[in-house]
């Protein structure tokens, strides 16, 4: 999704889970929005890499995504 701002467009993704419920936001610049149930607004987690991001929005710890990751990286190496 993209946001156009006046200063140049806002690259955006949506964040789901396998259920496809809606968790928040994550944008270029790293900066996370966690969805907030019965509200209209987002609310701002800050700023971080990716993964850790990722992390905060689906409950978990950095460290089990970058583990999983890399376990892909090396069966694919296979």
């Amino acid at each position: 999704m993209v946001i156009e701002d006046p200063r140049g467009p806002v690259k955006m993704w949506r964040v789901e889970n396998s259920d496809r419920q809606f968790l928040g936001f994550a944008d270029a610049q790293g900066r996370f929005y966690q969805r907030v149930p019965f509200s209209d607004r987002e609310r701002f987690l800050g700023i971080y890499p990716m993964e850790s991001g990722l992390a905060l929005l689906y409950e978990t710890e950095a460290k089990i995504t970058i583990q999983a990751h890399e376990a892909v990286l090396r069966k694919s190496a296979r």
